[in-house]
């Protein structure tokens, strides 16, 4: 009967799962393309957490390789095809394209330079291992703590008005099954990044307890800021 709960089924299920949940929160990027589309154009909407959500995947892809990680694989393979599509159509619609395009230079280098350093030549793997993962954990970080500015808002207001409490829920259910997933196959690059953001997401959820959601001034929602969060919770692997 317990033999369901040894450690390679324990494993499977929560790589399913984590998938599943992961490819879920990738679609908060479909959310601002409907509303791009409705308001036809991109403005007031930042293209950048679109490309920074697309490099976080190529480069969890190529650790994910180098691993031999499926589960790390195919998450990324998809949401880097999304986001693919998510800047293609950010890029019809927005007036200043030159500003994207520029960032689309760096990033190509950034991904270039990755696969460059990376490459699989039979030696020095580990070493090559070890500084990717220490790349994708800096840009995850990176990413997770761009809610944490928003905090003064919450503070000055006294609301969360302003923070969407599901998908910060769906961003923490995320980082714990990662989490989980990096201690079973003990993956410290895996751990670090989502313990992390399961921390900052309690933070946040907390602040539900402190402060009421139904007092926000207008002028502290913008609506930037919003849209800005969804991308970056996107990360979380």
């Amino acid at each position: 009967m317990f033999e369901i709960f040894n450690h390679d089924n324990i494993l499977w299920v929560l790589s399913i799962t984590a998938i599943a949940s992961t490819i879920g929160l990738f679609f908060c990027g479909a959310q601002l393309c409907l509303k791009i589309k409705k308001r036809g154009s991109a403005d007031g909407v930042n293209g950048a957490p679109f490309l920074i959500t697309f490099l976080s995947c190529v480069l969890w892809l190529r650790y994910g390789w180098l691993r031999d990680d499926d589960a790390v694989i195919m998450v990324n393979l998809i949401g880097a095809t999304m986001e693919g599509v998510y800047i293609w159509y950010y890029h019809r619609k927005t007036r200043n394209p030159h500003f994207l395009n520029r960032l689309l230079i760096i990033g190509v280098v950034i991904i270039i330079a990755t696969f460059y350093f990376t490459f699989d030549d039979g030696e020095d793997l580990t070493e090559k291992i070890e500084m990717l993962g220490t790349a994708c954990v800096f840009l995850n970080v990176l990413t997770n703590s761009t809610p944490l500015a928003d905090l003064g808002v919450v503070i000055r207001s006294k609301s969360t008005e302003s923070l969407p409490l599901p998908i910060i829920i769906a961003s923490m259910l995320v980082s714990i099954q990662w989490f989980l997933y990096g201690l079973l196959i003990d993956d410290f690059f895996l751990q670090l990044p989502n313990g992390i953001s399961t921390i900052i997401c309690s933070i946040q959820i907390s602040l539900f307890f402190i402060y009421p959601s139904n007092a926000l001034s207008r002028k502290y929602k913008p609506l930037t800021i919003e849209e800005e969060k969804l991308m970056a919770l996107e990360s979380n692997i």
